[in-house]
């Protein structure tokens, strides 16, 4: 999926206006110009939330980065495991867990014959420790920049999206659910603008 994903977005943007041409083509004439206005809200919108994204993938590869080497991963590793809580964190809610879980692996494969309660245990608590701080940092700087600032949503919406995308579709679901959501609240805001529960929706773009 995620390959078949990234080949059919690189001619999408290759091809820049390709799959908006596509779309206007298909819309109803009296449309034309609110389905154009629509597309580019979207694109812009899209475009701000993958660079915040990166940006925030890459503030904590480079935190996790930092903190594992402080408390004696070992810089090689803690690169390793960095880089991995940096790509991984795109999972919300779970993701920055499971590159905790990576963390605790490589510490103790790296220990197997130190003494497990003087030096494995200590280090592998640190690692926990890394991790709420770093995700801390996330949750109160990067999101916000990327939620508030780039698609305009509440968090309690984020949190909702994000759960019911992951049940209908799982770990995909996750990823995808908050960009899906902010095109659906775009069109919403176009189309359904008289709705009393689209304007509360969208009265912050």
């Amino acid at each position: 999926m995620f390959f078949s994903v990234s080949f059919i977005l690189f001619f999408f943007l290759k091809e820049e206006g390709l799959f908006g041409k596509w779309i206007i083509v298909l819309a109803p004439v009296k449309y034309e110009e609110r389905v154009e206005k629509l597309m580019y809200s979207i694109s812009v919108l899209l475009k701000r939330y993958m660079i915040g994204l990166l940006l925030q993938m890459l503030g904590i590869m480079i935190l996790s980065t930092f903190g594992f080497t402080v408390i004696g991963l070992g810089f090689s590793h803690a690169v390793v495991v960095g880089v991995f809580a940096g790509l991984i964190n795109v999972i919300p809610y779970i993701g920055p867990w499971i590159g905790a879980l990576f963390g605790l692996v490589v510490a103790l494969a790296n220990n197997l014959h130190a003494s497990f309660m003087d030096v494995t245990f200590p280090l592998m608590a640190m690692i926990v420790v890394v991790v709420m701080v770093v995700q801390f940092i996330d949750n109160m700087i990067f999101q916000t920049v990327i939620y508030s600032n780039s698609i305009q949503a509440h968090p309690l919406e984020i949190f909702f999206v994000t759960m019911i995308a992951g049940s209908l579709a799982g770990i995909p679901g996750m990823i995808l659910g908050i960009p899906a959501y902010s095109v659906i609240r775009v069109i919403a805001s176009e189309f359904l603008s008289e709705f009393k529960v689209i304007k509360s929706l969208t009265k912050r773009e």
